[in-house]
């Protein structure tokens, strides 16, 4: 099971499930600062790249 299957799965339980998409850094060999997790959020909304806003979750 990755990443974005568990955060999928808890999602509603945080008071997350107000997001169109969820997009994981699990499916990307290019991580920061490359934008393809930003560029594939953008094309799974079907939206231009200006017009999405990203958060990240990260554990501290």
């Amino acid at each position: 099971m990755g990443v974005q299957v568990t955060a999928e799965d808890f999602m509603p339980f945080m008071g997350m499930d107000m997001f169109d998409a969820i997009v994981s850094a699990d499916a990307f060999v290019n991580l920061k600062p490359a934008p393809d997790i930003f560029l594939a959020a953008s094309k799974t909304l079907d939206v231009l790249p200006s017009e999405v806003r990203s958060y990240q979750l990260h554990n501290s």
